[in-house]
């Protein structure tokens, strides 16, 4: 029995081993703190950059965006037109062929015409 609990307390129970886990967390995590602390400052003097140069981009960007609604409608507008004039060409286009294929037509029904007068055809072949 003696040695039944001698090997009960030896045995760590679950919350110690938590505890040592949490305590060298705590230390690694105290251990970077003076690095952070670099890193920090520095993400801050780029931050106060950045903000210096957004103020001075700032006014054009509003700006831009009280005017967006009118740049989009022209934008529109001339993209409306750029498709009306394609859309006109594609007719020209259609009706400029539609023209060429009854000229051709024409033409070779003259042509027949013309072959039928001048060589006529001898119905005794």
């Amino acid at each position: 029995m003696l040695k039944h609990n001698m090997e009960a307390l030896s045995v760590e129970p679950k919350e110690v081993e938590d505890l040592k886990t949490l305590e060298k967390t705590y230390q690694s995590c105290f251990d970077s703190i003076p690095a952070l602390k670099e890193e920090i400052g520095t993400i801050i003097k780029y931050f106060n950059v950045l903000e210096k140069s957004v103020s001075d981009l700032l006014p054009e960007a509003y700006q831009l965006r009280c005017n967006i609604h009118s740049n989009w409608q022209q934008y529109t507008d001339f993209l409306s037109k750029v498709k009306d004039q394609i859309e006109n060409y594609q007719n020209l286009f259609k009706l400029s062929m539609a023209n060429d294929v009854a000229d051709l037509k024409v033409d070779a029904i003259e042509m027949l015409k013309m072959l039928d007068d001048q060589l006529p055809i001898n119905k005794e072949m």
